[in-house]
């Protein structure tokens, strides 16, 4: 696991260090399921699953692994890119 603080990023901050292979999304379920466990003596969450968060974590990690770059993207980044190269100073 790294050195990052998976409980205290962001959502988007998750979602761009999975996309960068920082860390799995079964590491990251790991550090939640860690945190509900110590969380318990709480009684702050009616029904526990982490079977099931560890289940859909490794499905991510699996479409992960798989997965090539989008065209909607990378069209999406040709166009700005197009956008700022064509605009005169005001």
């Amino acid at each position: 696991m790294s050195a990052i603080d998976l409980k205290g990023l962001t959502l988007a901050a998750a979602r761009d260090a999975l996309k960068t292979r920082q860390f799995s999304a079964t590491e990251l379920t790991k550090a939640y399921v860690a945190a509900v466990e110590k969380a318990r003596p709480l009684n702050a969450y009616v029904l526990e699953t982490p079977e099931k968060a560890l289940a859909m974590a490794a499905t991510s990690d699996a479409k992960l692994a798989n997965q090539r770059p989008r065209l909607t993207a990378m069209v999406s980044s040709a166009s700005v890119m197009r956008g700022a190269s064509t605009r005169k100073p005001c």
